[in-house]
């Protein structure tokens, strides 16, 4: 009897295939595999209110943006930006490219000039006042310090390879992926002092440097539906501790010949570093702090000063100063007087990044495509073996293990019988989803009647089609 062997992820490719509505099992990928929070949140997390909120943030304050796009020319758009939001952007769609790039800034001011990448680095600089100082939002390889695709950095060359040394540059705002866990360096105040110094050694200028301690811990789980990155799957061991603080900083270059550095009125966990010695210690928390959680709806984003409420946007911590503390520190007035509020925050690749999308129209059934979700892996577990459902692991980390190189190897009769029997899954959490999107907008349970019977109509034609093909 003729057999079948195919990786398991080849095997979403077949669902769509026999289903013929890949955009809805695209929907399902609702969050890029991210574990998401109580479902009374979820209303805050669709694409269009993230950014809603990312702009709201931009009016009257200079927002440091990364992770905005994947920055490929394959990539789709799948969240352009209106007239509006174009206004408020700098430098995010590079020149003879329809692709949205990294990183950009986002302002209000009529003040701030025109972004450039000089090196085509991962940063974008722009000029923020007549003497033609410069401001650097950046965002360094994901791999940090130690790397996997090249040789072990020390963070001081890490920074060296990436970033500009251009001595305008007053401030460098962003993710520079520089943790513990990426760097090999134990210590986070070891880690903020070695980044400040590794500034001064960049342009000859001294730095102090700003970093959120707060700890998050963020994974991806689930199977074929619902996670379009299983090699990226993992899950918190009991006892282990897996959450940690990110690299985001929020650097300011200070005069050479300051005496004191105020740094009252910082918030408490921040902690602020010199190349020399920490001026500023966090208050410790020991719980991490949720993600993917905003406090409340989009007008209240803001408090009356301009910066943003919650402590982390989605998945990194926000660092933010007033302009008028930014230039007290720097001695000078540096920064214009339109924009209140120096703001840096990451959008997570939630958008025009390719595979790493979200897909938030279905996010509200969050807990309905997860049980489905795990129905699938269910049928495919009985023949490939592994673990239970919410503790899948990707090759990152068990490469030899990983449920993404496991193969499934069937009869072709076996084989044609999952993928029938995975699409009835699939069928069947769609009619429960627009049941439940009907309800909402009123309609009558009748609905779900005529769909049940769709539903076993298209059910009767793969098994007839099945029969044919024996």
């Amino acid at each position: 009897m003729t057999s079948v062997s195919k990786y398991i992820t080849d095997i979403k490719a077949k669902y769509k295939e026999k289903y013929s509505d890949d955009e809805f099992i695209d929907s399902c990928s609702v969050a890029g595999g991210f574990n998401l929070p109580s479902q009374d949140v979820l209303k805050y997390l669709k694409i269009d209110q993230i950014f809603e909120r990312l702009f709201k943030a931009g009016n009257r304050n200079l927002v440091f943006a990364s992770e905005m796009g994947e920055a490929k020319k394959k990539v789709t758009i799948n969240r352009p930006f209106g007239q509006d939001e174009q206004k408020l952007i700098r430098g995010l769609v590079g020149e003879g490219s329809s692709s949205i790039e990294d990183t950009c800034f986002i302002t209000s001011s009529t003040s701030i000039g025109k972004a450039t990448n000089p090196s085509s680095g991962p940063y974008k600089l722009v000029p923020v006042n007549e003497n033609g100082d410069l401001v650097a939002s950046i965002h360094l390889s994901g791999d940090g310090p130690i790397g996997s695709k090249e040789e072990t950095k020390t963070i001081s060359a890490f920074i060296e390879k990436y970033l500009p040394k251009d001595e305008k540059i007053c401030m460098f705002c962003g993710d520079t992926n520089i943790t513990e866990e990426k760097s090999g360096v134990s210590s986070r105040e070891e880690i903020g002092q070695q980044i400040a110094s590794a500034l001064h050694q960049l342009n000859g200028k001294n730095w102090l440097v700003f970093m959120s301690d707060l700890k998050v811990d963020k994974m991806r789980s689930g199977f074929l539906l619902y996670n379009q990155q299983l090699k990226k799957s993992t899950y918190k061991k009991a006892g282990e501790k897996s959450e940690e603080a990110d690299g985001t900083i929020l650097a300011i270059r200070i005069p050479d010949n300051i005496e004191s550095i105020d740094v009252t009125g910082i918030p408490d966990h921040y902690s602020c570093y010199t190349k020399t010695k920490t001026l500023k210690k966090s208050v410790e928390r020991v719980e991490p702090v949720p993600i993917y959680t905003f406090s409340g709806p989009i007008g209240d984003s803001l408090n009356s000063s301009g910066q943003v409420v919650d402590e982390v946007f989605l998945d990194h911590s926000v660092l933010q100063l007033s302009v008028e503390k930014c230039n007290s520190l720097m001695a000078s007035e540096v920064l214009p007087r339109d924009i209140r509020n120096v703001i840096v925050l990451n959008m997570g690749s939630i958008a025009n990044s390719g595979v790493k999308n979200w897909n938030t129209s279905n996010i509200d059934y969050y807990d309905k495509i997860v049980t489905a979700d795990k129905k699938l892996y269910e049928l495919i577990k009985e023949h490939v073996g592994g673990p239970k459902f919410d503790e899948i692991v990707g090759s990152n980390f068990d490469k030899k293990n990983g449920i993404d190189k496991k193969t499934l190897t069937v009869d072709k009769e076996k084989y044609d019988e999952l993928i029938d029997k995975s699409v009835d899954i699939i069928i069947e959490l769609k009619l429960v989803i627009n049941v439940l999107k009907n309800k909402k907008r009123g309609g009558k349970i009748k609905t779900l009647k005529k769909s049940r019977k769709q539903k076993s109509n298209k059910r009767m034609r793969f098994k007839n089609s099945s029969k044919r093909r024996r």
